[in-house]
């Protein structure tokens, strides 16, 4: 009552406002791929009813709905330059495991990888120029006489083996001319065949001494033995050409 008016006495209390925080703890840490895990909020003075909102990510967490699992990567289709590098590794590898393949099977038969030899002049002409080579050697002159023929009748029993496909250097004389019965040379050339063969067996095992003109002449049947039995591939003639001609004319018109 009065002016100014004088109320009953009030007490009031005044709270200090005080710091809010929320400690959120999870069931598990650490924490596998797969395992579910519990998260726990803790507040501090928060009051006796607080309220939360959670957030995953800075992304609102809608509580009032089940929870999701994340969604798997996209399924995007390859492209061809993605694919290109292992097509390449693939064919790389298949090429080295060729190679080396190829490689052994060569170096098991003994061959080279990659043969630069010059092409394998014909026989005749192999057995022709080993016995020019072993003329210019002037073995005999030097007293080496049974170098010489040894020398001799091994050029012309490889020529034989090659040329006849007889075992010549694993048979003796008597055997090569024996074998000579069936082949269809002259008998001049199994004659100076004979003489070569009967004379270096006279030197390499009864220690004989041939006449220097006998060396020579062994020398000058090797080159004529080889000579006549050669292989020679005969020249087509103009009459015989003209014919082969008519006969694949002729075929082709049946055709």
């Amino acid at each position: 009552t009065g002016n100014p008016a004088t109320s009953n006495t009030v007490t009031m209390t005044v709270n200090p406002v005080l710091p809010i925080s929320v400690t959120v703890a999870p069931s598990a840490n650490p924490v596998c791929v797969g395992t579910a895990v519990t998260f726990t909020a803790t507040p501090t003075n928060g009051g006796t009813s607080p309220a939360f909102q959670w957030y995953v990510n800075t992304v609102a967490v809608d509580t009032t709905k089940a929870i999701k699992d994340i969604k798997g990567p996209l399924n995007v289709p390859l492209t061809f330059m993605e694919v290109l590098p292992y097509l390449i590794g693939i064919i790389l590898l298949a090429a080295i495991v060729w190679f080396v393949f190829y490689y052994l099977h060569k170096r098991k038969k003994g061959k080279k990888l990659i043969d630069f030899s010059k092409p394998q002049l014909p026989v005749h002409e192999q057995a022709l120029l080993a016995l020019e080579a072993l003329k210019n050697k002037k073995l005999w002159q030097n007293n080496k006489i049974k170098d010489y023929y040894t020398e001799l009748t091994e050029i012309i029993r490889i020529y034989i083996e090659k040329r006849y496909k007889i075992i010549a250097l694993e048979m003796t004389t008597d055997d090569i001319l024996a074998s000579f019965k069936s082949v269809d040379i002259p008998n001049i050339s199994v004659k100076r065949l004979s003489q070569m063969l009967v004379i270096a067996d006279l030197v390499k095992f009864a220690k004989a001494t041939p006449l220097p003109n006998e060396h020579d002449i062994s020398l000058e049947n090797a080159f004529e033995f080889v000579n006549e039995t050669k292989v020679v591939e005969l020249p087509i003639t103009q009459q015989e050409h003209q014919k082969t001609k008519e006969i694949k004319i002729s075929n082709n018109g049946q055709l």
